[in-house]
């Protein structure tokens, strides 16, 4: 029986279109963050150090985890009261 040819150089794609992607959606964030401020709308900045344990799913979801819906909830609170846009 021959071995099953390893699979690192397709992890390793997969691996660097996401970590793209991510960065791509961080640049767009600040990018519409920019243009909001510089218009006179509130804008907030909540993402999250996802090199912190617990924050994505594992390797291969890189969506965020619950701990890290959390994070974005205290950010996003914490900047609405800093607006006066709700009570604290």
């Amino acid at each position: 029986m021959e071995p099953i040819p390893a699979r690192r150089p397709l992890r390793r794609k997969l691996l660097f279109a996401a970590l793209i992607t991510a960065a791509a959606v961080v640049l767009a964030a600040l990018a519409g963050e920019i243009v909001a401020r510089a218009r006179g709308i509130p804008a907030a900045t909540i993402a999250v150090n996802f090199g912190q344990a617990r924050l994505d799913n594992g390797p291969w979801d890189p969506h965020p985890s619950a701990e890290a819906h959390r994070l974005y909830a205290r950010k996003l609170l914490a900047f609405l009261v800093e607006e006066g846009l709700v009570d604290g």
